[in-house]
């Protein structure tokens, strides 16, 4: 147990590692095991190994992470500024170094507020392609509602 704390204490990166390889073997450190040292070395190589690896799955996921959170800002950037297509503005953003105000200059359509769809009262102009509602003026539809209102008593009308 005192090798352990010399080395978790004052000793160096490299006497520490050996501590845990020692004691990741079961071979606690001090314990006065036979062994002639290329072991431990080896030991504390696969622990190394080991280690450096994890290490770089971490980093690999957080750069990852780190991606998806930016595509989801820029996403939400994008709907703030009324996108039509953050799908379509973000294959374009790279043409304009990632501006997104400079995107929208460049290709209004892309926008809810752009000039190429909107009227003159700024609201937007199209169509569902539906027969707009109330505009069934045939006779039999007319007598109908004249006789809902009170305005006509003639129920053959209809």
């Amino acid at each position: 147990m005192d090798g352990e704390n010399d080395a978790a204490q004052g000793g160096t990166a490299a006497e520490a590692g050996q501590a845990a390889a020692a004691q990741a073997n079961g071979n606690p450190a001090g314990a006065g095991g036979a062994s002639d040292g290329t072991e431990g070395a080896a030991a504390t190589q696969a622990a190394e190994a080991d280690l450096a690896a994890q290490v770089a799955e971490r980093d690999e996921r957080i750069k990852e992470l780190e991606s998806q959170l930016e595509a989801q800002e820029t996403d939400r950037e994008l709907a703030l500024v009324g996108c039509r297509s953050a799908r379509a503005a973000r294959a374009l953003l790279g043409d304009h170094d990632g501006d997104i105000a400079a995107l929208k200059a460049a290709e209004p359509w892309l926008f809810a507020d752009g000039e190429a769809n909107a009227n003159d009262d700024g609201q937007q102009s199209g169509t569902t392609g539906l027969k707009p509602a109330g505009t069934d003026a045939s006779k039999a539809t007319v007598a109908r509602w004249e006789r809902l209102a009170g305005l006509s008593d003639d129920e053959e009308k209809e």
